[in-house]
């Protein structure tokens, strides 16, 4: 038995016409690329102007015996250009290595051949070379302007003009981390408010298969068509005890709803209105539990149910402006020009996604466009289940293969692109703070390293490890929380934005400000008290030994 369908995608956009580009995904991938890209580059920058100090005597030396600064700040750039190079190399391999897990994250079939690398070799080597420029400039200038006198004095233990820089770009680096950790953090707190708000209808262990979409040789004799005998082929499956009941439809009930219609409320084409319409049978309502609060559902004792009867739900009632008395109301529809007359009011449920306010809808009982028969089932036994509709299936339509999908897999695909942006954002995240953490890691060696004296002589003075501790962080952990105040009105505005897209909303608290701020500090704390743990117990005699 075939136990899944290839994709929710493949499948349901045969029948369905809002599949969504993934251009906006790429678009983003590319941004978070960038980031990341540009926080490598901060990180080159700043330990590389860390590090002026122990190059001073070169650049004294290469200078006395005639270097000049041009010459000097070639050789700096082009040592940044050979570490991207390298760069890129390492990228391809890895590349090449990821690339399916990359597919299966994104659902796509993507793969390197010799054109695809011969079309973006331009592209990448322009890349390349951009990014080996931008990270080794400012090094290159600040290397190249040392005085020759300045620079070959054994007292120079600092990099003049340089530390207020790398504090700038601490907080950058860190401040753009932040930024996708809240990113991440705000986008996992809507697709779990998707997946837990009530919509209004039961979504849970509900099957929907399309049988009444293949049987279509019988286009010129309708009543010959499977969706005309659509109350035997419900009784059928019924009888399997598992199924608990069933109902035939034209469109999902979730995500696109129905056929946006005009109608005219009592037959006065002044007052037209749209409203989306979902063919449906007599037992949809029941099947997925949604209340009638007024009048009747559709039945199958009554024939004028299937041509001249309309149910509307809450939103449609006050858009008509009937809250009063809408049953027996007259409705006359764009589809056909047919005159419907309102039996029933159902309770509002979100008939599309939640990026998008409860639609007006109508519910008509035309057969003969039916797609969906959806099936709630027990829980238990499931692959049992299934076997049982597979084997009904060929009973009905044999020229077709099997196919289904549970109606909240169906309800996830529409959140497709939200859970993949969440996923790309953790990822990167993950990564940009990594990435920052090593520029930390290597900021906090040097530092200790230039305050080993120091750290003797505290040490000798009666400093304990974890007093050394603090002194040596509390300068990291302040560029920290500045980063936080930075990242935070900027992730708020991104943020507010991307929410607005959705009509219903987490919205915006302060946790994940708060637990990035936390993680951050935590990190960062980290990261640099394993540097100044290892100062604060050393030896204060190796470090006061040639005083």
């Amino acid at each position: 038995m075939q136990q899944k369908t290839p994709t929710i995608c493949s499948l349901y956009t045969d029948f369905n016409p809002t599949a969504n580009s993934p251009i906006q995904q790429i678009y983003m991938l590319a941004a978070i690329g960038l980031i990341v890209v540009v926080i490598a580059c901060v990180n080159f920058t700043n330990l590389a102007t860390a590090r002026a100090v122990t190059r001073k005597r070169e650049v004294g030396v290469r200078k006395v015996v005639g270097a000049h600064r041009p010459q000097l700040m070639v050789q700096f750039l082009t040592e940044s250009l050979l570490l991207t190079c390298a760069a890129l190399l390492i990228a391809l391999a890895l590349v090449e290595l990821c690339l399916p897990l990359f597919n299966q994250f994104v659902r796509g079939d993507l793969h390197l051949d010799a054109i695809m690398v011969m079309a973006g070799a331009p592209a990448v080597l322009a890349l390349t070379l951009l990014v080996g420029l931008l990270a080794g400039w400012y090094p290159a200038f600040f290397l190249s302007s040392f005085r020759p006198v300045t620079a070959l004095k054994s007292s120079a233990s600092s990099s003049p003009g340089s530390t207020g820089l790398r504090k700038g770009l601490v907080v950058f680096q860190f401040g753009m981390s932040i930024l996708l950790v809240i990113c991440t953090l705000v986008v996992y707190q809507q697709l779990r408010f998707t997946e837990t708000k009530d919509m209004g209808f039961a979504r849970d262990h509900i099957v929907s298969v399309p049988i009444f979409a293949h049987d279509r040789e019988h286009e010129a004799v309708p009543l010959k068509r499977l969706s005309a005998r659509h109350q035997m082929v419900k009784q059928v499956f019924l009888e399997h005890p598992n199924i608990l009941s069933a109902s035939a439809l034209r469109y999902d009930i979730s995500g696109y709803g129905g056929r946006p219609r005009l109608i005219w409320p009592d037959g006065d084409r002044t007052k037209e209105q749209t409203i989306r319409i979902n063919e449906v049978d007599n037992s949809f309502f029941e099947t997925f539990d949604i209340p009638v609060l007024r009048g009747r559902a559709f039945s199958a004792d009554v024939a004028s149910d299937t041509s001249q009867a309309i149910i509307l739900n809450e939103t449609a009632v006050r858009l008509l402006g009937w809250e009063d008395d809408p049953i027996g109301k007259q409705i006359v529809s764009s589809s056909g020009n047919r005159s419907l007359t309102v039996i029933g009011v159902v309770k509002d449920y979100h008939s599309l996604t939640l990026r998008e306010e409860i639609a007006p809808m109508g519910f008509v009982g035309r057969w003969e466009l039916f797609v969906w028969l959806a099936l709630r089932i027990r829980p238990e036994n499931t692959a049992q289940t299934l076997s049982f509709l597979e084997t009904q299936w060929k009973h009905f339509v044999p020229e077709a293969s099997f196919r289904y999908m549970f109606l909240d897999e169906i309800i996830q695909w529409y959140y497709f692109n939200e859970r993949l942006t969440g996923k790309m954002l953790g990822v990167f995240s993950l990564l940009a703070i990594f990435v920052a953490c090593l520029g930390l890691f290597g900021l906090a060696a040097f530092m200790v390293q230039s305050r080993t004296k120091e750290i003797g002589v505290r040490k000798v003075l009666g400093a304990s490890t974890s007093h050394l501790v603090m002194l040596l962080s509390r300068e990291f952990i302040l560029l920290i929380l500045l980063a936080n105040l930075i990242a935070w009105p900027i992730a708020y505005y991104l943020m507010r934005d991307w929410l607005s897209g959705f009509a219903y909303q987490t919205g915006l608290n302060v946790l994940p400000f708060i637990v990035s701020a936390i993680m951050a500090l935590i990190i960062a704390f980290g990261t640099v008290s394993m540097q100044a743990i290892r100062a604060a117990r050393s030896n204060p005699i190796d470090a006061l030994r040639d005083e």
